[in-house]
């Protein structure tokens, strides 16, 4: 009975609560530093991949750049190119009059690679003809315009490229390329033509550099084309725009490989610049850094969600590992030792591994082998003493009815030992009187002892005196007297 009960009390009680598990801790220790480890890797190949995307892209942006300066420049090429050999031409042959050289010149309005006004030819002495057949007024004297100067000035007779202006015609904003001539007759003059920007400004508006960036052609202080058609013509520093100022201070500058500024809505773009061939424009390419980085924002994100799959998958496989390997043999472990601390040394730990855990479990369930077998001699020594005990109450039961007789025996002995007292007393005083009575005895008896002397003596003179005869009866009657 006291076995089971105690056994149901182990079984009832609350079972010891673990305030963290190893397979927690070891998770809580292993996640982080594969979570860093993952992090670290893909946050390094990131910056790797975003400066190498960087450099492809800053590398594109500017073969771009390039690309768009040849597109602009080749039709341009083509035009003084053209021209060139109307010039020449002008140069060695002899035409009789301005009108056979008009009707030459006329050619220049067909075929045109960009749109322009076709040939004029000015004169140092004043007048000009023109290929689509428009009269100036007399007093028109081109050699006191600026373009007309400049190109007689030239020690070479490549064409030089004005500013943008507002044709006075109103054929809309366009430049000037010119160049001199000395003709046969040795006087000089000046072959120009007129090229409407309007297409060019449309081009370069549409120019998307990477699919997301703008275009913008600049000359020294003035703005060619520019996304913005209101600005297109004006004066940089009449602009009141800081990213175009920027741009035209990066065009003056000697660097050659892109750079980074802020646009004019405060994003940081990457800038490419390329000098448009045999012009003196200079043409931009931005793009923003953001869409640059774009394809390494995307890699990143990719790989951070590859990392957080990856990242589950290894959480799932270190879990599964831990809870097999670790996590429940050591529980049943605990288990078990808990169970034996309690008292169940009935507890079996049949964890058949060879690694410490195996060696852990064996060594219990070794120890508690030897203890079952302590706990069985102990409870057969316990048994034994029951037994015995059981035998020694019984003796303690027979022994205490017998004493209880005995101790009934004891009253009676003792009642009896009163008596007697009470005897002895009585006896004591009877002695006493019989002490006194044996003092006159004893009295009596020297009384005695003298008389029998006394009679000895009378025997033996009545002895003698029967001898002697008739004296005996005498003595006879004389004891008989004495004896009474």
């Amino acid at each position: 009975m006291r076995n089971k009960k105690e056994k149901k009390e182990i079984q009832e009680a609350p079972k010891k609560k673990l305030k963290k598990s190893v397979g927690k801790t070891l998770l809580l220790i292993l996640l982080p530093l594969v979570a860093w480890g993952m992090a670290s890797i893909i946050l390094f190949l990131n910056h790797k991949a975003t400066k190498t995307i960087s450099a492809t892209a800053m590398m594109d942006l500017q073969a771009e750049t390039n690309a768009n300066a040849q597109s602009i420049a080749t039709p341009l090429q083509m035009l003084k190119s053209c021209y060139n050999t109307y010039a020449d031409t002008m140069e060695v042959v002899d035409f009789a009059s301005h009108d056979q050289m008009q009707k030459y010149i006329a050619y220049s309005l067909k075929g045109q690679p960009v749109k322009n006004s076709g040939i004029y030819l000015c004169f140092e002495k004043g007048g000009a003809i023109f290929a689509d057949g428009t009269i100036l007024p007399d007093d028109f004297d081109a050699s006191t315009k600026s373009w007309y100067q400049a190109a007689e000035g030239k020690n070479d007779k490549s064409f030089i490229t004005t500013e943008v202006y507002k044709d006075s015609l109103g054929r809309g904003s366009c430049v000037t390329f010119a160049r001199r001539l000395t003709f046969t007759d040795q006087s000089k003059g000046v072959l120009g033509t007129d090229v409407f920007m309007k297409d060019l400004q449309k081009e370069v508006s549409s120019l998307r550099p990477m699919k997301s960036g703008t275009s913008a052609i600049l000359s020294n202080d003035q703005i060619i084309a520019c996304p913005d058609d209101s600005l297109n013509g004006k004066k940089i520093s009449e602009a009141n725009n800081s990213f175009l100022s920027a741009l035209s201070e990066f065009g003056q500058s000697e660097k050659n490989e892109v750079i980074e500024l802020k646009d004019e809505k405060g994003r940081v773009v990457y800038v490419a610049k390329t000098k448009i061939p045999e012009t003196d424009w200079v043409i931009f390419s931005s793009v923003p850094q953001k869409d640059v980085q774009a394809d390494a924002i995307r890699f990143r994100n990719a790989a951070l969600l590859y990392m957080l799959i990856i990242l589950a998958v290894i959480l799932g496989a270190i879990t599964i590992t831990i809870r097999r390997i670790i996590s429940r043999p050591i529980r049943r472990l605990s288990d078990g030792i808990v169970r034996v601390s309690e008292g169940d040394f009935t507890t079996t730990l049949s964890i058949d591994r060879a690694d410490e855990i195996g060696l852990i479990s064996s060594e219990i369930t070794s120890y508690v082998d030897q203890m079952r077998g302590t706990l069985k001699t102990i409870r057969d020594r316990v048994d034994r003493l029951k037994n015995n005990s059981t035998t020694s109450m019984e003796s303690a039961t027979f022994m205490a009815s017998r004493a209880e007789e005995q101790s009934t025996s004891m009253e009676q002995i003792h009642k009896a030992v009163d008596e007697i007292a009470k005897a002895v007393t009585v006896l004591a005083d009877s002695a006493q009187g019989l002490a006194h009575s044996m003092d006159e005895l004893t009295n009596m008896g020297h009384g005695t002892n003298e008389i029998m002397v006394k009679l000895v003596d009378q025997a033996n003179l009545g002895q003698k005196d029967m001898l002697q005869g008739g004296r005996g009866n005498e003595s006879y009657h004389r004891f008989h007297e004495f004896d009474e």
